[in-house]
């Protein structure tokens, strides 16, 4: 399930980077998608020695995608997202809670 991904340039260098943004767990799919879009980006966008980067953020990396990752030089980051009620007399409604 696609949540968002992102070209940029590097803050530092002039590298394009491609960022894969996974809600759920990644699999060796997401190396394949991942690779496809540095491919693109290393034809249609890259100039002379300007290197593609791809990076690749799931909440739960499977050892496939860590290994098709590395194999491809792909960076994999994980993350943990929760949220905090601010104000704690709030109702909790239906829409709160996550199925």
């Amino acid at each position: 399930m696609l949540f968002s991904r992102a070209l940029w340039r590097g803050c530092h260098t002039d590298d394009i980077v491609v960022i894969e943004l996974k809600r759920d767990k990644g699999g060796s799919e997401v190396v394949d998608q991942t690779a496809r879009y540095t491919d693109w980006a290393s034809k249609h966008l890259a100039k002379g020695r300007q290197k593609v980067i791809g990076i690749i953020c799931v909440r739960d990396a499977s050892e496939g995608l860590c290994v098709g990752a590395t194999e491809h030089g792909f960076e994999v980051h994980q993350y943990n997202l929760s949220f905090d009620r601010l104000y704690p007399d709030a109702p909790v409604t239906e829409s709160d809670t996550l199925p």
